[in-house]
């Protein structure tokens, strides 16, 4: 399951914003890249379950909470922070679905 989130519609917490800021589709699929994967047209689910995937979403985590630390904020429970992380992969899997629907 995916969902699409709002800029102007919903909120964010400051976690989620960091997160799209360090994130993102570009930065994700230049790590898949570097830790060997690379088929980007194939079926999204191989993609965001990949071990490369999983490490993004670690890597990433760690970005968030190091800017998290930079505000003197304490570091959330463990499963809050990866479903932030878990929640921009979907979004970046719903993108892909979204591109890959423009261009059938």
């Amino acid at each position: 399951t995916t969902f699409v989130r709002s800029v102007d519609l919903d909120e964010w917490t400051q976690r989620q914003v960091d997160a799209m800021r360090v994130g993102g589709n570009g930065t994700a699929q230049a790590y898949l890249r570097k830790h060997g994967f690379t088929d980007f047209h194939g079926k999204s689910e191989k993609k965001y379950k990949s071990k490369a995937a999983q490490s993004y979403r670690a890597e990433l985590a760690k970005l968030v909470d190091a800017q998290a630390a930079q505000r003197g904020e304490g570091t959330p429970q463990q499963g809050n922070n990866n479903d932030h992380t878990n929640n921009l992969l979907a979004n970046l899997e719903l993108a892909d679905q979204q591109q890959g629907d423009a261009l059938a």
